[in-house]
C-alpha cells in the first residue's frame, strides 16, 4: 500500500474508531420500548437531538462515546436541550434505573465532541 493511501485511510480508521452510541428505553434495566438510539462518528460539535414521540418516558439509557475522550453528553427535561439538565457525562455511562428525580422525564439529548 502506498505512502498517500495510508494517508487519506489513517483519518477515516480514527473517525470510526471514536464513534459515539446513545441508547435509551422505556423500562429499567435496558427493556420496553427503544424510546431513542442515536450514533455518530466523533466529529459533532453541539447536536442537540430532541427525543420525538417520547412522551418522557425514558428509564434505562446507555451512553458510549467510544475512543473520543473529548466527547460528552447531557440529558435535558425540555425540548430543544432547554430546561433542567438532568444529568451528563464525559465518559461512558450505563444507567440501568434512572434515578426518581430523571426517571420519565427526559426530552432532549445534548452531544458535544471536540
Amino acid at each position: 500500500m502506498q505512502l498517500t493511501s495510508l494517508l487519506v485511510l489513517a483519518p477515516t480508521l480514527a473517525t470510526l474508531a471514536s464513534a459515539w452510541e446513545f441508547t435509551g428505553w422505556a423500562n429499567q434495566q435496558y427493556s420496553g420500548d427503544l424510546v431513542i438510539y442515536r450514533s455518530g462518528n466523533g466529529l459533532v460539535n453541539n447536536q442537540c437531538v430532541d427525543i420525538v414521540n417520547n412522551n418522557n418516558r425514558m428509564s434505562s439509557f446507555k451512553w458510549y462515546r467510544g475512543t473520543n475522550i473529548g466527547c460528552s453528553m447531557s440529558l435535558w427535561d425540555g425540548s430543544g436541550c432547554k430546561g433542567t439538565k438532568l444529568g451528563s457525562s464525559t465518559g461512558n455511562w450505563n444507567v440501568p434505573a434512572m434515578s426518581t428525580a430523571a426517571n420519565d422525564k427526559v426530552s432532549s439529548l445534548w452531544v458535544d465532541c471536540l
